[in-house]
């Protein structure tokens, strides 16, 4: 928490208070089959936005990343969007 609050973190940190992996898992995401790694991109509203077991796809990563940016530049969004 004070590395946190030293850099000044503005998002919702929460702490998994269970040494029970397999709660961690249920309690953090309930299509994780315990593959490593496993990469999740979880938007400030809670929605999951990229989830990857195994390596990561750099540039579906990336994509997903620069089309949920808020911007004013119409169309911005729409070019990123992965398909």
């Amino acid at each position: 928490m004070k590395f946190l609050e030293k850099q000044h973190a503005t998002s919702r940190n929460l702490l998994f208070a269970s040494t029970d992996t397999y709660a961690l898992q249920a309690a953090f995401d309930a299509k994780w089959e315990s593959a490593l790694p496993y990469t999740v991109l979880i938007a400030p509203d809670g929605q999951v936005l990229y989830r990857r077991e195994g390596e990561v796809d750099l540039l579906e990563l990336r994509r997903t990343i620069l089309a949920n940016l808020q911007t004013d530049y119409p169309g911005f969004r729409e070019y990123w969007v992965t398909r």
